[in-house]
């Protein structure tokens, strides 16, 4: 066996957090096919109108759970069940009462806000229904989303698939009985999602119930303790909040400019993202708490094995879906319901290749985020949002047919700047140097230390088991043991093996 235990969870990470990711993805896709093709352009305009509300849920859940999550997979692979317990209780609780207070204020000013993303009086009933119905469910989106997170964080991740799944399978079943048969109209398409996610959060609540589960409800920390938590997850909260702005200005700028065609092409290039995102967004997410677990417990050669994986198949996930988009246009245009049009193909084609910059941006913002350069991430966070409006203004201006082209235009200015703020892509290590011992069943080195060879039996059912010795910058030794077998006293379960460190 040549493959690291490292890589062999980051592969039982990565196969079920892409299957939720491509079924959430689908799911969208499939959504909107059935709103173009039932309803026309005027309802994927809609759903494109409504699409900040979105944005401002997965803001709502970064807040605390982003942080969270990489806290809880530090402190799970360090054996500090204070911190996890006190870190997932707090952003629950947090979360919970900033959800509530958005949703009240959302009803109370429901005019006003489909009075900001709805700029033509014709729409704006079904938008007005339409954002009612996503706010009233915000709640229970948020938490769905932020519950789902920490699960997957706790050794779950194929729990969180069979969610997702369910509440595809509901949502798109749903979405086709309200509009089609119900005729409810494209609000139906918001019931029918609001419907799914509360099943989903149903579902997910089944790990509590796991033995393993290292998440349990405590006291709430105090204020002080909240700092690291929200300074994790700021860089995505910003990015979030940044995207739902921009996704206003934008679809009033092109609604004003080019009209409700304008609208439903922003609608296609949300959907690639979406698609994109099954690898940029779901590989950053599994070596986000692989390698959050990883600097807990000081493990650099495990670090170094995750990051060449996520950068690999990021690669060549997001490579493949911008190559077909760029190869078959109007293929794809024609799944949302528009008609072979040159425009169209053109639109495309000019949208495909800010994939593949986004995806390189989301993933250096998101290992700066963990390694704790806050402030670079940040300011990726804000460029890769915003840089896209005045570029958008001058393209709207000079040639409004290639609106499209303000996409890739910055997120390239901002790939240029991060190059040139180049920081290194790897956290501090206090390790100077290491040595890894590979056991198998059938295999034991025989150079190998005596209190290694102790610990390998006392160690049960394990088929590959790895002592990393580890010579610190202050003289300290410590070893890193990993296995794949049961459960044995004194190892803690993170990342799908049980490990412990021994201090010599």
């Amino acid at each position: 066996m040549n493959r690291s235990l490292i890589s062999i969870s980051f592969h039982r990470y990565l196969i079920p957090t892409l299957i939720s990711y491509m079924v959430g993805s689908i799911n969208g896709v499939v959504d909107a096919a059935i709103v173009g093709n039932i309803i026309g352009e005027q309802g994927l305009s809609v759903v494109n109108m409504c699409m900040p509300l979105n944005v401002l849920i997965i803001t709502l859940m970064t807040v605390c759970f982003v942080g969270a999550s990489i806290i809880t997979s530090r402190s799970i692979a360090a054996d500090e069940r204070e911190t996890t317990t006190g870190v997932f209780t707090t952003a629950t609780v947090l979360t919970l009462a900033l959800s509530l207070v958005v949703c009240v204020a959302g009803l109370l000013n429901i005019d006003v806000i489909a009075a900001v993303l709805c700029h033509q009086p014709e729409l704006r009933p079904d938008v007005t229904e339409y954002a009612r119905v996503m706010i009233i469910a915000l709640p229970v989106m948020t938490m769905c989303g932020g519950l789902a997170t920490m699960v997957k964080t706790d050794s779950s991740p194929r729990l969180v698939t069979t969610a997702v799944i369910i509440a595809g399978s509901i949502n798109t079943v749903l979405d086709y009985v309200f509009i089609k048969y119900l005729h409810t109209g494209v609000v139906g398409s918001a019931w029918a999602g609001a419907t799914g996610f509360a099943v989903s959060l149903c579902v997910c609540c089944i790990h509590f119930t796991f033995k393993r589960s290292h998440l349990r409800f405590s006291r709430v920390m105090p204020p002080a303790g909240w700092r690291e938590m929200l300074m994790l997850g700021l860089p995505m909260t910003i990015q979030q909040l940044c995207n739902a702005a921009r996704a206003t200005v934008i679809n009033g700028m092109v609604e004003d400019t080019i009209g409700t065609h304008g609208e439903a092409i922003l609608m296609l290039f949300i959907n690639f993202a979406v698609i994109g995102g099954v690898f940029f967004s779901g590989v950053n997410q599994v070596m986000q708490i692989i390698n959050s677990s990883t600097i807990g417990c000081s493990d650099r050669r495990g670090y170094a094995i995750a990051l060449r994986h996520a950068v690999l198949y990021i690669g060549v996930g997001v490579g493949v879906v911008a190559t077909l988009i760029m190869l078959f246009p109007l293929k794809v245009a024609a799944i949302f319901g528009f008609d072979s049009e040159a425009d169209i193909a053109m639109n495309i084609r000019q949208l495909a290749p800010t994939l593949v910059l986004m995806a390189a941006n989301f993933t250096l913002m998101s290992i700066y985020q963990i390694t704790g350069r806050t402030r670079i991430a940040i300011v990726i966070s804000l460029m890769q949002t915003l840089m896209a409006l005045p570029v958008m203004v001058m393209i709207l201006r000079v040639s409004p047919e290639n609106f499209c082209l303000s996409f890739p235009i910055s997120e390239g200015i901002t790939l240029a700047v991060i190059l040139a703020m180049h920081r290194s892509v790897s956290p501090k290590w206090t390790v100077e140097s290491e040595n890894t011992y590979r056991l198998t069943a059938n295999a034991i080195p025989d150079d190998l230390p005596q209190y290694i060879v102790d610990e390998s039996r006392e160690a049960a059912g394990w088929k590959l088991l790895e002592a990393t010795v580890r010579t610190h910058s202050d003289g300290s030794v410590t070893t890193l043991i990993r296995h794949n077998g049961s459960h044995t006293e004194d190892y803690t379960y993170a990342i799908n093996l049980h490990q412990r460190v021994l201090r010599q």
